[in-house]
Protein backbone atom coordinates (compact mmCIF):
# COMPACT_ATOMS: atom_id res chain seq x y z
CA UNK A 1 0.00 0.00 0.00
CA UNK A 2 1.27 3.23 -0.60
CA UNK A 3 0.20 6.74 1.87
CA UNK A 4 -1.13 9.48 0.04
CA UNK A 5 -1.67 13.48 1.61
CA UNK A 6 -4.00 15.65 -0.13
CA UNK A 7 -4.45 19.14 0.97
CA UNK A 8 -8.15 20.59 1.28
CA UNK A 9 -8.45 24.64 1.80
CA UNK A 10 -5.25 24.59 2.46
CA UNK A 11 -5.35 22.08 5.97
CA UNK A 12 -4.03 18.73 5.29
CA UNK A 13 -6.16 15.69 5.15
CA UNK A 14 -5.33 12.60 7.07
CA UNK A 15 -3.52 10.30 4.63
CA UNK A 16 -5.57 7.92 2.40
CA UNK A 17 -4.23 3.96 1.68
CA UNK A 18 -4.86 2.73 -1.36
CA UNK A 19 -4.95 -0.69 -1.73
CA UNK A 20 -3.06 -2.25 -4.85
CA UNK A 21 -2.82 -5.59 -6.27
CA UNK A 22 -0.07 -7.87 -5.11
CA UNK A 23 1.57 -9.46 -7.60
CA UNK A 24 0.40 -12.53 -8.64
CA UNK A 25 3.45 -15.87 -7.44
CA UNK A 26 3.39 -19.35 -8.62
CA UNK A 27 -0.55 -20.55 -8.30
CA UNK A 28 -2.34 -19.39 -5.69
CA UNK A 29 -2.46 -15.48 -4.21
CA UNK A 30 -0.60 -14.96 -1.02
CA UNK A 31 -3.70 -13.04 0.55
CA UNK A 32 -6.33 -13.81 -1.59
CA UNK A 33 -8.80 -11.16 0.67
CA UNK A 34 -6.04 -8.57 0.14
CA UNK A 35 -6.11 -8.37 4.06
CA UNK A 36 -3.92 -6.14 5.87
CA UNK A 37 -1.55 -8.07 7.43
CA UNK A 38 -0.41 -7.42 11.41
CA UNK A 39 2.94 -5.19 10.49
CA UNK A 40 0.36 -3.11 8.27
CA UNK A 41 -1.85 -2.50 10.98
CA UNK A 42 0.70 -1.65 13.87
CA UNK A 43 2.37 1.02 11.48
CA UNK A 44 -0.64 3.30 11.37
CA UNK A 45 -0.92 5.60 13.98
CA UNK A 46 -3.60 7.81 15.36
CA UNK A 47 -5.98 4.62 16.19
CA UNK A 48 -7.25 2.61 18.88
CA UNK A 49 -7.12 -0.86 19.01
CA UNK A 50 -10.07 -2.33 20.26
CA UNK A 51 -8.75 -6.20 20.57
CA UNK A 52 -9.31 -7.34 17.19
CA UNK A 53 -7.66 -6.60 13.34
CA UNK A 54 -10.56 -3.80 13.02
CA UNK A 55 -10.84 -0.12 14.10
CA UNK A 56 -14.07 0.85 15.62
CA UNK A 57 -15.21 4.77 16.63
CA UNK A 58 -19.01 5.40 18.04
CA UNK A 59 -19.98 7.63 15.23
CA UNK A 60 -23.70 8.79 16.19
CA UNK A 61 -23.91 7.01 19.32
CA UNK A 62 -25.23 9.89 21.34
CA UNK A 63 -27.57 9.19 24.43
CA UNK A 64 -30.10 12.69 25.22
CA UNK A 65 -28.60 13.42 28.91
CA UNK A 66 -31.71 15.58 29.55
CA UNK A 67 -29.72 17.07 32.69
CA UNK A 68 -30.74 13.83 35.12
CA UNK A 69 -28.32 11.28 36.01
CA UNK A 70 -28.86 7.58 34.35
CA UNK A 71 -31.63 6.25 36.58
CA UNK A 72 -33.63 9.85 36.69
CA UNK A 73 -33.28 9.64 33.15
CA UNK A 74 -34.42 6.05 32.78
CA UNK A 75 -37.39 6.68 35.07
CA UNK A 76 -38.13 10.17 32.95
CA UNK A 77 -38.65 8.20 29.86
CA UNK A 78 -40.67 5.89 31.07
CA UNK A 79 -43.33 7.95 32.62
CA UNK A 80 -43.41 9.94 29.33
CA UNK A 81 -43.86 6.95 27.16
CA UNK A 82 -46.41 5.09 29.37
CA UNK A 83 -48.55 8.76 29.79
CA UNK A 84 -48.09 9.53 25.93
CA UNK A 85 -49.55 5.53 25.27
CA UNK A 86 -52.50 6.05 27.84
CA UNK A 87 -53.30 9.64 26.52
CA UNK A 88 -52.57 9.92 23.02
CA UNK A 89 -50.56 13.41 24.07
CA UNK A 90 -48.52 14.86 26.31
CA UNK A 91 -47.45 18.61 27.06
CA UNK A 92 -43.18 18.54 27.70
CA UNK A 93 -40.35 19.70 25.94
CA UNK A 94 -38.56 19.40 22.85
CA UNK A 95 -35.47 17.72 23.87
CA UNK A 96 -38.07 15.44 26.30
CA UNK A 97 -40.23 15.06 23.35
CA UNK A 98 -36.85 13.63 20.61
CA UNK A 99 -36.00 11.73 23.61
CA UNK A 100 -38.85 9.22 23.77
CA UNK A 101 -38.92 9.12 20.34
CA UNK A 102 -36.88 5.78 20.25
CA UNK A 103 -38.99 4.44 22.96
CA UNK A 104 -42.09 4.99 21.28
CA UNK A 105 -41.20 3.49 18.20
CA UNK A 106 -40.52 0.21 20.17
CA UNK A 107 -43.72 -0.13 21.76
CA UNK A 108 -45.46 0.31 18.45
CA UNK A 109 -43.45 -2.09 17.04
CA UNK A 110 -44.48 -4.97 19.91
CA UNK A 111 -47.94 -3.98 20.02
CA UNK A 112 -48.13 -4.41 16.16
CA UNK A 113 -46.11 -8.50 16.75
CA UNK A 114 -49.53 -9.85 18.83
CA UNK A 115 -47.82 -12.58 20.97
CA UNK A 116 -47.89 -12.66 24.04
CA UNK A 117 -44.29 -12.37 24.57
CA UNK A 118 -44.31 -9.25 22.88
CA UNK A 119 -47.36 -8.20 24.77
CA UNK A 120 -45.33 -9.02 27.89
CA UNK A 121 -42.53 -7.36 26.99
CA UNK A 122 -44.89 -4.08 26.49
CA UNK A 123 -46.47 -4.86 30.13
CA UNK A 124 -43.03 -4.79 31.43
CA UNK A 125 -42.04 -1.55 30.08
CA UNK A 126 -44.47 0.07 30.89
CA UNK A 127 -45.18 2.22 34.43
CA UNK A 128 -48.05 0.64 36.43
CA UNK A 129 -51.01 2.87 37.79
CA UNK A 130 -49.90 3.47 41.52
CA UNK A 131 -53.84 4.62 42.89
CA UNK A 132 -57.04 3.16 41.45
CA UNK A 133 -59.05 5.66 40.22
Amino acid sequence: TQTQRSVSRGFPLRPQFSLTMRPFTGLTFRNPLQLRTESEFSGLSGFILNGSKWFAMRHGCHVPKLNRPPDQRRALLRGLTTQLLRHGRIKTTRARASAIRKHIDKMITLAKGGTLHKRRQALGAEVQERYGE
